[in-house]
């Protein structure tokens, strides 16, 4: 009798416990998915003109004042959004950023930038390689070293010569940037971009390096050699006399972009700083160099720092620091 109560108890609880997940799980249940709002800010948009912007190629929105801005129709959890201008000002044009993204929560950072439209161009030269694409990009959240960006249009180089992105941009506070996205191959060059960043207002001096330059310290007549690489064989051809240096050149760095190249002198204790030429390789002496080392340096490393930019280090052999 005692196993019977048992085994009557428990299909009993089991039965309980059917009809509560039934009710609570079945096809009628409520559908709980969160939604998501999706929104940003227009700046720039000129008095008595307006914009038309869509989400996911629909919710027509129509802005006419610069300002918060949100879609009316919602997205759900883990749906995707994509805000593009489907009607431009008139005589302005608006740009989207970021305008692709994935909702887990209301979307408020949409932003959306309206001014002139200019191109934004540059010339490239010594490419020889396959691949190379360049990217024009924005910043986010404040310009200089170490800042975030949004990339805004992709652009494959073919050759050497001028070069234009397809798409205008408005003019703005902001400025532009035009980097690296692929770098060349076949045969696998290095290219540079001349500055880190241009202003909306001035495109002109944007340019795009692609040759390779070898720099050999001689110790003996206190200079620098400096020749060209060629990319393909790899052979390398003098460029100019021999640049002076301090005492004993010993050794070289220089900054990833190919701005700035530094020579420690070991005989006189100190540190000589060149700007480089990106398309010849011509080093100008840097204002104020050579700077004071500690005794007989011998070696040096640069850093990056995101708040301060490149730093130099130099190892002292003689003072020991």
């Amino acid at each position: 009798m005692p196993f019977t109560i048992r085994n009557f108890a428990r299909v009993t609880f089991l039965a309980v416990a059917l009809v509560a997940v039934t009710a609570c799980g079945g096809g009628s249940a409520t559908d709980y998915t969160a939604m998501y709002s999706i929104g940003g800010t227009v700046t720039g948009i000129g008095a008595g003109q307006s914009v038309v912007l869509q989400d996911n190629g629909g919710d027509n929105l129509t802005i006419s004042a610069n300002g918060a801005f949100t879609f009316a129709t919602k997205v759900a959890s883990g749906g995707t959004y994509a805000v593009t201008v489907l009607a431009q000002p008139s005589g302005e044009i608006c740009g989207v950023t970021p305008g692709l993204g994935t909702a887990s929560a209301n979307v408020t950072d949409v932003a959306v930038f309206c001014g002139n439209a200019y191109t934004v161009g540059a010339s490239v030269s010594g490419l020889v390689g396959q691949g190379l694409e360049l990217k024009l990009f924005r910043p986010r959240g404040g310009a200089g070293y170490g800042a975030k960006y949004w990339s805004l249009q992709l652009l494959e180089i073919t050759g050497n010569g001028d070069f234009a992105f397809p798409t205008p941009v408005p003019l703005t506070a902001y400025s532009y940037g035009v980097g690296i996205e692929l770098q060349p191959h076949s045969p696998t060059q290095r290219c540079v971009v001349s500055s880190f960043s241009i202003e909306a207002t001035n495109t002109a001096d944007m340019a795009v390096a692609c040759e390779a330059f070898s720099y050999v310290t001689n110790a003996g007549e206190n200079t620098i050699s400096v020749f060209s690489v060629d990319a393909t064989t790899g052979a390398i051809a003098s460029v100019g006399p021999p640049v002076s240096t301090g005492l004993s050149p010993y050794a070289i760095a220089g900054t990833s972009n190919r701005a700035l190249l530094y020579v420690v002198n070991s005989g006189s204790n100190n540190v000589s700083a060149f700007a480089v030429d990106p398309h010849s390789g011509a080093l100008t002496a840097v204002p104020g160099s050579p700077f004071a080392a500690g005794t007989n340096p011998r070696a040096l490393a640069l850093n990056f720092s995101p708040s301060v930019g490149p730093l130099l280090y130099v190892a002292n052999s003689g003072s020991n620091d």
